[in-house]
This record gives C-alpha cells, structure tokens and sequence, in this order.
C-alpha cells in the first residue's frame, strides 16, 4: 500500500490513503478487486467502515497530514489521524494492537504473515496511523 500527500490548500493538508491503487501492478485479472496477493481491498474497507480496523499501517516513514481518506472504488471513507508512530514492524505490531491492524488475524503471527504477502520484505521503517472516524 503506498501513501501519497493530498493538498488541498496551503494551510491544510490530508493523508490520502487509498487502499485500491496499491495493487494496482498484482491484479487478478478474473477479479479487479482483488490482488494476486489474496487480499481483498472491499474487506479492507468493511473493515474499516465497521470500526474493526482503526490502524494503518504503511510502510515508509511518517507523511504530513491530519485528515486520512480511504478510498476503495467509488467508496470513499473520512477520519481524523490521532496518532503517528514510525519504528519498524516489530515496534509497531504488538499482541495488543494486532486485531486492529488486521482484523482477520487470529493471532500475531498470523497478522505478521499478512503483511509480509503485503510488503514481501517487512524490513525496514514502519509508520501506524490511528485514525478515528
């Protein structure tokens, strides 16, 4: 998933989150929706539209912003960022956090092994984004 600034003005600025165009190279082509990966972005956004999901996480250090939009198709969903925190993935996803990252995950290693189907290499600097909507 990549994330990518969305200004609106000078003095405001957004975290665009969308979670359709991050596989945009790994679709199946008997189904857009979903990557070759096995992961399906309208689960995501259910997830995220049922408050099962409230953290991002994205690989890649902190981006400016307050406001995230998640978009999904034409499915667009609104929230305040409340808290930014940048380590790598093992300070990041905890046993107390992981259901929030990965709502399906029926343990941490499980939730690990879903992000590494994400990001193959799950080296490297982490950013968890607490949205609240």
């Amino acid at each position: 998933m990549k994330l990518s600034s969305y200004p609106m003005s000078t003095k405001l600025k957004r975290l665009r989150v969308v979670n359709s165009l991050s596989f945009l190279s790994a679709r199946d082509p008997a189904n857009p929706y979903r990557p070759k990966c096995g992961i399906d972005t309208e689960s995501v956004s259910e997830w995220i539209r049922n408050g099962q999901k409230s953290i991002e996480l994205r690989k890649g250090k902190c981006k400016n912003g307050d406001d995230a939009v998640f978009q999904c198709g034409s499915k667009i969903l609104r929230g305040k960022i409340i808290i930014k925190e940048e380590g790598t993935l093992k300070d990041l996803l905890r046993p107390g956090n992981y259901k929030k990252i990965i709502p399906i995950a029926n343990n941490f290693e499980e939730a690990v092994t879903y992000l590494k189907k994400i990001y193959g290499n799950v080296d490297g600097i982490f950013t968890a984004y607490t949205v609240k909507f």
